[in-house]
């Protein structure tokens, strides 16, 4: 099991006894992850690590809620938008809270090269979480745990979670600087100039 899940017991025997007495085919009807501060984790472990095991897909509406935590705290706005990665800048500081400048979209689903996809790293015992820009440009971000639960509740709950702390939210702004510096060489290589943009910057803000 997870060390991070172990950690919550520190300070509830109770609710520990109660979660390694629960037996598998009770989880979902005695919302066994409810007693944890990781209230995805169950989700986590089979429906992200398990499928890709196996080798099987993801669902799409999980990717989804992950481009939605993406993208507010990329923005620091509450978007709702999960079909495209928004990229977008305070205009000179890529890590600022709120970025009201629209830089680019990255398409969720295969399109012109572009692509954001989960993978199993079965070295390393990971999750990868890859946004591809371009056939020959790409970033990972190593979806743990954490960082899954981190983003599922700010996609959920429209707020930074105010029991996890700053990490999680400055390794997602780290991950978006390297996505604008990927964008960036993206545009060098297909000879677009500085400054501008592949698309329109309306089509993301009215989904």
């Amino acid at each position: 099991m997870n060390n991070s899940i172990l950690h919550s017991f520190n300070n509830n025997g109770l609710q520990g006894k109660l979660f390694f007495k629960i037996r598998p085919e009770q989880e979902e009807e005695l919302k066994l992850w409810e007693l944890t501060v990781f209230k995805f984790a169950g989700e986590y472990l089979s429906e992200i690590v398990g499928e890709l095991r196996q080798g099987r897909p993801v669902r799409r509406p999980l990717i989804g809620r992950l481009v939605k935590g993406l993208n507010r705290i990329f923005t620091g706005m509450l978007v709702n938008h999960d079909r495209d990665v928004v990229l977008a800048s305070s205009g000179n500081f890529s890590q600022a809270k709120v970025s009201r400048v629209f830089v680019d979209r990255v398409s969720v689903e295969p399109s012109r090269g572009e692509r954001v996809s989960l993978r199993w790293i079965p070295e390393s015992d990971r999750v990868d979480l890859i946004v591809t820009l371009s056939p020959t440009v790409q970033k990972t971000f190593a979806l743990t745990l954490i960082r899954y639960e981190f983003l599922s509740r700010v996609a959920m709950d429209g707020a930074l979670p105010a029991s996890f702390s700053k990490e999680c939210y400055e390794d997602i702004l780290a991950f978006k600087s390297q996505l604008l510096a990927a964008w960036e060489k993206r545009k060098g290589d297909e000879g677009i100039p500085p400054g501008r943009s592949r698309r329109s910057d309306r089509a993301w803000c009215r989904r």
